[in-house]
């Protein structure tokens, strides 16, 4: 755990605002001014989701144990493939459409449409620049 002190402090606030109910902490606090009444400032998502739960009591026992949990999951031989991505940096300035590739290599073009979500492609390049799902209701 990288600050004890500080998460303890965030765990009494939160108590505070009410984000803790009869079985646990609820599944959110919601600060979206868009969705808020006129004045309010933090809405509780009511809700109680089990697997959070889950990952809270999990959560707790690493802190306790001194990372176990940690080391048991990157001990799975399918995480342990994939460690190289965990570690991967976000790009600093990451690829825009309308870059000097992207208009090199051509306009987007409309791929079919698969179970409601729509794939647009770049011609000459094969990863998708976007995913929309936005379609599916």
């Amino acid at each position: 755990m990288i600050d004890p002190a500080a998460a303890a402090l965030n765990f009494k606030r939160m108590a505070g605002i009410g984000a803790s109910g009869v079985y646990g902490w609820y599944e959110a606090l919601d600060y979206t001014r868009a969705r808020l009444p006129e004045g309010v400032t933090v809405a509780v998502v009511r809700h109680y989701m089990a697997h959070h739960q889950g990952m809270v009591i999990v959560a707790i026992a690493n802190a306790l144990q001194g990372g176990r949990m940690r080391t048991r999951f990157h001990a799975e031989p399918i995480v342990r493939a994939a460690e190289l991505l965990l570690q991967e940096r976000m790009p600093r300035s990451p690829g825009h459409p309308r870059s000097k590739q992207a208009r090199r290599l051509g306009k987007p073009a409309p791929c079919p449409t698969r179970n409601g979500i729509i794939r647009r492609r770049i011609r000459g390049c094969r990863a998708p620049i976007c995913c929309r799902m936005d379609a599916i209701r």
